[in-house]
């Protein structure tokens, strides 16, 4: 709506402050139209039954306490304006003001914030406008130092004290407590960083402008009164101060181009982290194995005299080759997206591989004196002590990302839709740690960063450290246009798309008649490895019968489940279209009975209508295609979510095409807790009878 002025307040115990503020805002006479927003951040005391007794007010109540930048994007979402103004509560509005600021932006097209002059209670000047912090700014505001640096040029430039506070002014930001922005403003740059939970977003979001090419103003027409009372400064061990510094930790972090290079370049030390930390996983796997040997067996065999001089000269090598079998099996190219049973199943084979080639070694140079019982003993004590040092690691990651802290920034090549789906994924994998900063759109329409050709200024000034081409950019113009500059500055590309579901490990780039392309190289073991496969899934499936025949029967006859079980055959496509029947009981609504106890799964395995793991199965009702192999008892489908139902068929495909018994094995460790459980997604259910 032209001319509406929407105010967006967050209310933490602040019901009381802000109908007074909204007494001075009636008594202000803006002759626009205003909306009221106030987005209640959990208040346990009256505030809520305050303003919600206000008709004029659109009151959002949150459980939680979600933090500032939070509650004022959920009122920005829901704002109709023209003029959007984020007020604290201790504001008291005189008249003009907010008109003020509105006729301000529209007098100045290139300002996208603007914001009011701020008085005390008594009338004196508060510095509202100030210059970007440094490191040194911080210091001597938030340490003791500042008291030693009282006259610092430093702090009068950043407060902008010699500065003429009656005169407008093209400034670096303001502060918080008044800040109106123009919609189109707002749709170009976007809210406030959620990151930051207090203090910072004001910055923040004044950087971003400027980042953006829009203007922030102080505009003093425009006069207001602010009762400051900074929690932060009154108490030196607040938590108000400590939400202070780590805002601080975060905005230098995401910006500080000292930062943004050590994560343009972090797999150096990610690669050096991990290997000193296996050197010490398995250096303390071999001393207890060798412990375990020396202390423990001496107790059955008859007392040998141990030398640990052998030991200490077969120690490098252990560890070398180790650590270069951990590099074959893949352990270094590992990042946070990559699971923890993925990363096993690396970690499980090079220790199937490391006394196969210790014990060979051993056996060609002769030192019998390393005992074989402590090489084949040092290899589970291997996978036990890098696992639980790597996952400390990954516990001290997963607490940073929880904090907000080293998110990896992506940025998008693609259309609207794709920013939008890409968008919602990042926001349901926070643990993922990804931040989308926005799209490049290579027709360059509105809603984008730019088009292809402003690559470099968008990547640089956003910070991005990984660019991802959706598929509606996935064409080789698209990928050329942007791998050079990727690769010169050391930033991911990632490709999207359906040719990424048919291509494995054994496709390679080459030329072909002097015309560029891949070819697909087909081994003479793929045969081999479709019977390898079938026979696991008939000597896993014949002891998982045996294990679960008993207690599945003793369990699905107990009366607690049988008044409430409903017992069905489901009929699914098999392999070559062929009808495949699949027992489930599902104990209530969403959950099935565990598969470790449904002894009829795995008489299907057996029968050869399903394989332990595969694509997911169709049902036959449904006309879909069959698979070309056997649907499997679980598989990536297992683990999908309703919001993932669409990508399901590219995730089969790609199964079907890459498969591999290393590939089964982590599918088949990653979905065992739904297994147990007895989970299965919404799009499978949908298939059971009612």
């Amino acid at each position: 709506m032209a001319g509406m002025i929407s105010i967006v307040f967050v209310s933490y115990y602040s019901g009381r402050e802000i109908l007074n503020c909204l007494e001075s805002v009636d008594a202000s006479g803006t002759a626009r139209t205003l909306e009221i927003i106030v987005v209640d951040n959990a208040s346990a005391d009256d505030s809520v039954e305050l303003l919600g007794a206000r008709s004029d007010i659109h009151l959002i109540t949150n459980e939680e306490n979600l933090g500032l930048s939070r509650a004022v994007n959920q009122g920005l979402r829901v704002a109709q304006g023209d003029y959007l103004l984020v007020l604290n509560p201790d504001i008291l509005v005189k008249p003009g003001s907010l008109d003020a600021l509105a006729d301000f932006l529209d007098a100045n097209p290139k300002a996208g914030m603007a914001g009011a002059k701020l008085l005390n209670e008594d009338g004196s000047l508060q510095y509202s406008c100030r210059s970007f912090y440094t490191l040194w700014t911080i210091l001597l505001r938030r340490t003791p130092l500042g008291k030693l640096f009282k006259n610092s040029k430093a702090i009068r430039r950043h407060l902008m004290l010699d500065y003429d506070h009656e005169k407008p002014a093209k400034v670096d930001w303001i502060l918080g407590a008044c800040m109106m922005t123009h919609r189109r403003a707002l749709a170009d740059v976007g809210g406030m960083d959620e990151r930051f939970f207090l203090y910072f977003e004001d910055v923040d979001w004044c950087y971003r402008m400027d980042r953006r090419g829009w203007e922030v103003w102080y505009a003093p027409a425009s006069e207001i009164t602010h009762i400051y009372r900074r929690a932060s400064a009154r108490n030196p061990f607040s938590r108000s101060l400590l939400a202070h510094i780590s805002s601080f930790f975060h905005y230098y972090e995401k910006w500080n181009p000292v930062s943004y290079l050590a994560k343009r370049y972090r797999n150096p030390v990610k690669v050096l982290g991990l290997l000193v930390l296996d050197a010490l996983g398995l250096t303390i796997a071999l001393a207890t194995a060798v412990w375990f040997r020396v202390s423990l067996a001496a107790g059955f065999f008859e007392a040998t005299y141990f030398e640990a001089d052998p030991y200490l000269r077969f120690a490098p090598f252990f560890l070398g080759v180790n650590l270069v079998l951990f590099h074959f099996m893949g352990l270094y190219r590992i990042d946070r997206r990559t699971p923890q049973a993925e990363e096993f199943i690396s970690l499980l084979k090079a220790e199937l591989l490391a006394p196969v080639v210790l014990l060979a070694a051993n056996f060609l140079t002769g030192e019998d004196v390393i005992s074989r019982s402590i090489i084949v003993l040092s290899a589970p004590m291997a996978i036990l002590f890098v696992l639980l040092l790597r996952g400390s690691l990954r516990g001290v990651h997963r607490r940073l990302l929880r904090l907000n802290f080293d998110l990896r920034r992506l940025l998008m090549v693609g259309n609207a839709d794709e920013q939008l789906a890409l968008d919602q994924r990042v926001r349901e994998r926070p643990q993922l740690g990804l931040d989308l900063v926005g799209r490049l759109d290579p027709l360059g329409l509105s809603g984008s960063l730019g088009d292809l050709s402003e690559l470099e200024r968008v990547a640089t000034e956003e910070r991005v450290q990984e660019i991802v081409i959706a598929p509606s950019a996935s064409t080789p113009a698209g990928v050329a246009a942007v791998l050079p500059w990727c690769r010169a500055r050391n930033v991911e590309l990632r490709v999207l798309g359906d040719l990424a579901g048919v291509m494995s490990g054994s496709v390679r780039v080459q030329d072909f008649l002097d015309l560029p392309g891949w070819s697909y190289r087909m081994g003479g073991g793929y045969g081999l490895l479709l019977a390898a496969k079938r026979l696991t899934d008939i000597l896993v499936s014949l002891l998982f019968l045996l294990l679960s025949l008993l207690p599945g029967l003793l369990f699905a006859l107990s009366r607690r489940l049988r008044a409430k079980a409903a017992y069905t055959r489901l009929n699914f496509l098999g392999r070559h279209g062929k009808v495949a029947y699949l027992p489930l009981v599902l104990v209530e609504e969403g959950i099935a009975l565990s598969d470790l106890l449904n002894p009829g799964q795995y008489l299907a395995v057996l029968r050869g209508q399903f394989s332990l793991v595969g694509p997911q199965p169709v049902p036959v009702e449904s006309g879909g295609e069959a698979p070309s192999m056997r649907p499997g008892l679980t598989g990536y489908w297992r683990l999908a979510l309703e919001r993932e139902e669409e990508s399901l068929l590219s995730r089969d495909r790609f199964y079907m095409h890459n498969w591999s018994p290393g590939e089964d094995l982590r599918i088949w460790s990653s979905t065992l807790p739904s297994q147990i459980r007895g989970r299965y997604p919404a799009s499978f259910l949908r298939s059971v009878p009612s």
